[in-house]
C-alpha cells in the first residue's frame, strides 16, 4: 500500500492550528512544506488556507521577527514561496467556468476577508479602501462569472467559444481582437436566456448583448481579479505588516501582545482559548442566507463572523439544532441593536482597554463579541459593526480576553475613541 496518503496526513497534521502554538510548532510546520509540495501545489495551498494565518506568513517572508533570529540575519520562511506565487499567478483562469473551481479563487477569497482582519491603522488610507472596494469587487464578481458562463446567443451554444478569437495576454491586459465581420454580424444578437441583470449592475458592468461583448467582459473581471491577487501578495511583503501578521498567527493572545515589537504596527488579535479566527464573513439582511435559512429578523447592524465563530456555527447546526437556532437569535438580536444587560456584559476589565462583550444565550453558553469600526464598502467612510469572535463556554472564559483589549487599546486614541 502507498505511503504517500499517510505522509500527507502526517504533513497537514503539522500545519494544524493545534500544532502552531509556538515558534517551535511553527518552524516544524514550516519545514513540512516542501515534503507536502512534492504531493501537489493544489493540496499545499488548499492546506495552508485551511489556517489563513499560516498562508500570510510563508508569502509574507518575515521570519526574522516572527521567529526571533537575531536581527542582522534575515531567514526566508520558505524558500519556496517565490515559486508558489508565481505558479499561482501563471495558472489563473482564463475563462469564466474555469474561476468558480481555480485554486487562485480561493487565495482571493481568503486573503480578501484576511485583510479585513487588520486593523485601519496599519496601512495608509487608499490601501485601506482598496481593500474593501477588492472584497467587494470579488464577491461580485463570481455571479457574474457564473451568469456569463450561461449565457447563449442567437445561433450560437455559449459565448466562451469565441474566446479563442482573441489574442490575449493577461498580465497586461490587453487584448487584441481577431473577429471576422462575419462573426460580428451574427453577434448583434440579443441573448436567448432570461439573465439576472442586478448581478452586472452591482458589479458596475453593463449587461453584454453579443458574444463579443460577453467574451470581453469577462477577459476585463479576469485581468482585474488577477491584479487584485497580485495586490494582495506584494501586500503580504510590505515590512510594516510584519507584527499584525505575527499577531494574528500565534494562537495565545497574551503571547501574541507580549512578542509584538513596539516599533511594529499593532494588530487586532482575534483569539479564542484554543484557536483564533482569522476573517470576519459578513452577515448583513442581504446575504444572510448565505449563512442562515433565511434573512427574516436581521437588522441594520452589520454581523463580521469570526472563522471560529462560523465554525462553531456550522458545529451547532449539525450537532443541536435547538442551540443553533438559540445562537441565530442571539445574533439576529443584536444585529437589531438590543444590548441589554444579558447581550452586553463587558467580558474583560475595565483597564483592558477596548471592551470586549458577552452575550449570555444558555446557563453554559455564551456569544463572544466587539463592537467595531471598519471601512464600508465604498471605501469613503466607516460604519460601526459587530465582531463575533465565537461561541464559548463559561469555563473558557478567562483572562485571555484581558489581553486581547489591552492589545486592541495599542492601536491608538483614535481607535479607542471610535
Amino acid at each position: 500500500m502507498s505511503q504517500a496518503p499517510l505522509i500527507q496526513q502526517t504533513m497537514l497534521n503539522l500545519l494544524s492550528k493545534d500544532r502552531i502554538v509556538d515558534a517551535a510548532g511553527l518552524r516544524a510546520a514550516i519545514d513540512a512544506l516542501s515534503t507536502l509540495a512534492a504531493t501537489g501545489l493544489r493540496a499545499l495551498v488548499e492546506q495552508l488556507l485551511s489556517t489563513p494565518e499560516v498562508f500570510a506568513y510563508v508569502i509574507s517572508g518575515i521570519s526574522d521577527i516572527l521567529l526571533s533570529a537575531p536581527p542582522a540575519l534575515t531567514l526566508t520562511v520558505w524558500d519556496r514561496c517565490d515559486d508558489l506565487i508565481s505558479q499561482i499567478m501563471s495558472n489563473f483562469p482564463t475563462k469564466s467556468q474555469e474561476y468558480h473551481s481555480s485554486l487562485a479563487s480561493k487565495v482571493l477569497d481568503s486573503l480578501s476577508m484576511y485583510f479585513l482582519a487588520l486593523p485601519v491603522e496599519s496601512l495608509p488610507t487608499e490601501v485601506s479602501r482598496d481593500i474593501s472596494r477588492n472584497r467587494g469587487f470579488i464577491e461580485g464578481a463570481l455571479p457574474v462569472l457564473c451568469e456569463l458562463n450561461t449565457m447563449t446567443f442567437a445561433n450560437e451554444n455559449s459565448f466562451e467559444e469565441d474566446i479563442n478569437l482573441y489574442d490575449v495576454d493577461p498580465d497586461d491586459g490587453f487584448i487584441k481582437l481577431k473577429v471576422s465581420q462575419k462573426t460580428r454580424k451574427r453577434n448583434r444578437q440579443k441573448p436567448r436566456a432570461t439573465i439576472n441583470t442586478a448581478l452586472f449592475v452591482k458589479l458596475g458592468v453593463t449587461v453584454p448583448h453579443t458574444s463579443e461583448a460577453a467574451t470581453l467582459l469577462t477577459i476585463a473581471i479576469l485581468v482585474e481579479l488577477k491584479e487584485i491577487l497580485s495586490f494582495y501578495f506584494s501586500l503580504l511583503r510590505r515590512t510594516e505588516l510584519a507584527g499584525d501578521i505575527k499577531a494574528l498567527l500565534f494562537s495565545n493572545a497574551g503571547e501574541s501582545a507580549k512578542n509584538v515589537s513596539p516599533e511594529v504596527s499593532s494588530t487586532e488579535v482575534v483569539e479564542s482559548p484554543a484557536q483564533r479566527p482569522s476573517a470576519y464573513p459578513m452577515v448583513q439582511p442581504m446575504k444572510a442566507a448565505l449563512y442562515f435559512d433565511n434573512a427574516d429578523g436581521f437588522g441594520e447592524w452589520r454581523i463580521l463572523i469570526s472563522t471560529e465563530g462560523y465554525k462553531n456555527l456550522r458545529e451547532y447546526r449539525r450537532a443541536d439544532e435547538k442551540i443553533f437556532r438559540i445562537i441565530v437569535k442571539k445574533i439576529k438580536q443584536l444585529s437589531n441593536g438590543h444590548f441589554s444587560d444579558d447581550n452586553q456584559k463587558r467580558l474583560n476589565g475595565p483597564d483592558a482597554g477596548i471592551p470586549i462583550h458577552e452575550a449570555k444565550m444558555t446557563r453554559d453558553l455564551r456569544l463572544v463579541y466587539q463592537v467595531d469600526c471598519v471601512p464600508d464598502h465604498d471605501g469613503e467612510s466607516e460604519r460601526q459593526v459587530i465582531k463575533v469572535y465565537g461561541i464559548y463556554t463559561h469555563a473558557q472564559l478567562d483572562r485571555i480576553w484581558d489581553a486581547l483589549g489591552s492589545h486592541l487599546a495599542r492601536k491608538g486614541r483614535e481607535y479607542r475613541r471610535r
